[in-house]
């Protein structure tokens, strides 16, 4: 069986989603949930063994929402999490190539700038005063 790509580890076993420190009630996932609410009522850590991973605080992958990729988070508040409530989880597909075009006009008019690589700062990059649109060509993308 593989390995659960989210899941927090105690003794050896997987557990991904659980109590504080990795204790007490755990719960499984190796794919998509949009609803996690039957089976988990809080989610205090969470150990991501490989790949990437949203969270979100409310079901259906709607509400706040914490970027996690592979590590131990002991409590919630080292993924920068408001609250110990989650509700719903994606894996974000890795890709092998990536392509994002950013508008600064809504409507994808005007001025646009394709990116294929990570970037720390779009503004100083590519001298964008706003982004109000976007098309993600290929792969998967995070903007903060």
């Amino acid at each position: 069986m593989p390995p659960h790509p989210l899941s927090p580890a105690s003794q050896g076993e997987d557990h991904p989603l659980g109590g504080p420190g990795f204790q007490g009630r755990h719960y499984d996932c190796c794919s998509d949930h949009p609803n996690l609410q039957p089976n988990l009522s809080r989610c205090h850590s969470v150990r991501v063994a490989s790949g990437c991973w949203m969270l979100y605080e409310l079901p259906n992958y709607s509400g706040l929402q914490y970027f996690l990729h592979r590590s131990y988070y002991a409590d919630h508040q080292q993924w920068m999490g408001l609250s110990d409530r989650v509700r719903s989880c994606c894996l974000i597909p890795h890709a092998s190539s990536r392509r994002l075009r950013i508008y600064d006009p809504e409507d994808y008019r005007g001025q646009m700038v394709e990116i294929t690589e990570d970037c720390s700062c779009l503004h100083d990059r590519f001298h964008l005063s706003e982004i109000h649109s976007f098309n993600v060509l290929e792969g998967s993308w995070v903007l903060y």
